[in-house]
């Protein structure tokens, strides 16, 4: 009877043993965090630890505590971006990078080149921080990855991916006419017509 209260109390042990050298190893792991890879700087993934350039992230904490200012109010915020605006809130605006002008910075949105076809800028009052995830800024002369838009630098606006599947809500109003008669436990509708009709 002993030997089979040691043996069950050895097997016991082990186990515990085990589950806590798991707990502690996933511990471990969930310690560990990625750091941010920026894609602006090399057109490739790296972490900030690698890149030369002076590349600035603006994360979804920042943009959350952005205000009602938007994204202009937020690049102003930035060192070596000044953002000029002709007029009241939500009339075009012009980002100057390191003293290029707006011709000479380039502003991306999802990798894609973003200007107005009319004022030849880009029209950052009209993206709303509410769709962006982050921004990577790139500052100093990128043309040679980006071409002559880029002398002043690069600013790109990675917006937030949507849901993963499409969802639909739909309802309808009925008025119910006519008698309604009970015998008890059920009841019999005479009519049903859609409200309004």
């Amino acid at each position: 009877m002993t030997h089979f209260v040691l043996s069950h109390c050895r097997g016991a042990l082990r186990c515990v043993a085990l589950a806590s050298c798991l707990v502690h190893a996933g511990y471990a792991l969930a310690q560990t965090s990625v750091p941010p890879l920026f894609v602006t700087a090399s057109r490739s993934g790296q972490p900030l630890t690698d890149l030369l350039a002076d590349v600035t992230l603006i994360g979804p904490e920042e943009i959350a505590r952005a205000g009602p200012g938007g994204l202009t109010g937020l690049l102003q915020r930035q060192p070596g971006i000044e953002v000029v605006t002709n007029g009241g809130p939500g009339s075009a605006s012009g980002v100057f990078m390191r003293g290029a002008n707006t011709a000479q910075t380039l502003v991306l949105v999802d990798g894609l080149r973003v200007s107005s076809s009319t004022t030849g800028t880009t029209p950052l009052e009209a993206i709303p921080l509410e769709q962006i995830e982050r921004i990577e800024i790139l500052r100093g002369p990128a043309s040679s990855l980006y071409g002559a838009d880029a002398i002043g630098g690069v600013i790109q606006v990675f917006t937030r991916k949507g849901a993963d599947a499409l969802a639909a809500n739909a309802g309808a109003n009925v008025q119910l006419t006519g008698d309604l008669a009970t015998d008890g436990t059920t009841v019999t509708v005479t009519k049903i017509s859609p409200v309004g009709k």
